[in-house]
């Protein structure tokens, strides 16, 4: 199938505030990912109406959410409160799991629990798709179990190069997140189906067993050699919008926070790094020729004494 025939869409959050979805679907469009939860408590205010008026408007629509566990009790925890939360609603495409940010210890528990929350969603209706970007991919999502799982990848300066950790080929290319949309105000992150988008083949699981464990009993393989994300390659993350993400290192941000996440800490570090730039440049702009200039008005002052 040709690039230009490939089946594209979106991905929104409340981050684009309201949306006028029949303006959206005029223009081509075939499908939207809304954001529904993040963690186990935090709804998308925007969820119910982005998901019904984007069905009206005759888009196939999905659910995503955002990853906060760190262990399989709390991936659980999470997975049934994004199905409570998006379980009246009429979602045509497979639920999308949003896997972002690096994992502060174990990552063979990392990799348990998100596999954990997978398995619950997909026990339980479509199988999902795992959201993520090349770098994170590699370094934590490279465990054969992932593969049984479409891939949405996120790659914003370049065609994603195949295979990525797990996975053979990607399922959903997220390509830009400096859209123009009509309906939209602002940017929004844009993306291509590999097509044909075929919603009659997704398959519906049937509901397991009450006893039949939720992972599988043997431990994950290790994961692959890659250097560690730094710091402020974790903090930039998936932006909105804001450069690519490429193969080697996290997408450099040109606006805000993580747009499909509500944490606070990424927003702070913005807002003080913002701050320190401001004030460096109020030292530099007013107070350092102040202090340049201290000098020679004491000697100036010296010389009329005398």
């Amino acid at each position: 199938m040709g690039e230009n025939e490939r089946p594209r869409g979106l991905d929104v959050s409340n981050w684009q505030g309201a949306i006028d979805w029949r303006r959206v679907a005029a223009q081509g469009l075939s499908f939207a990912y809304v954001k529904a939860t993040e963690g186990t408590t935090f709804r998308d205010p925007y969820f119910a109406e982005n998901a019904s008026r984007a069905a009206e408007a005759g888009l196939a629509v999905g659910a995503y959410h955002f990853f906060r566990a760190k262990s399989v009790g709390e991936a659980r925890a999470e997975a049934e409160f994004f199905l409570g939360q998006t379980a009246d609603f009429r979602l045509t495409l497979p639920p999308a799991l949003d896997v972002e940010i690096p994992p502060t210890g174990d990552p063979v528990a990392f990799r348990e629990a998100v596999l954990a929350w997978l398995e619950y969603v997909s026990n339980r209706t479509l199988r999902p798709v795992v959201y993520s970007f090349p770098a994170f991919v590699v370094q934590y999502l490279g465990d054969p179990q992932f593969e049984r799982y479409p891939l949405w990848i996120a790659s914003w300066d370049r065609a994603p190069s195949e295979p990525l950790g797990a996975w053979k080929n990607w399922t959903f290319w997220q390509y830009t997140c400096s859209g123009i949309i009509d309906g939209i105000t602002g940017r929004v992150c844009l993306d291509v189906h590999r097509g044909p988008l075929d919603l009659a083949s997704e398959e519906t699981p049937a509901p397991p067993p009450t006893d039949a464990p939720l992972i599988s009993e043997a431990s994950p393989a290790s994961p692959p050699e890659s250097p560690p994300l730094t710091p402020e390659s974790e903090v930039e993350g998936r932006n909105e919008p804001g450069a690519a993400p490429h193969e080697e290192t996290l997408p450099p941000d040109e606006t805000s926070s993580l747009p499909h996440s509500e944490g606070n800490d990424t927003f702070a570090f913005r807002l003080l790094a913002a701050v320190r730039k401001i004030l460096l440049f109020l030292f530099t702009r007013i107070f350092s020729p102040i202090l340049r200039r201290t000098p020679n008005s004491h000697g100036d002052a010296d010389a009329r004494k005398e």
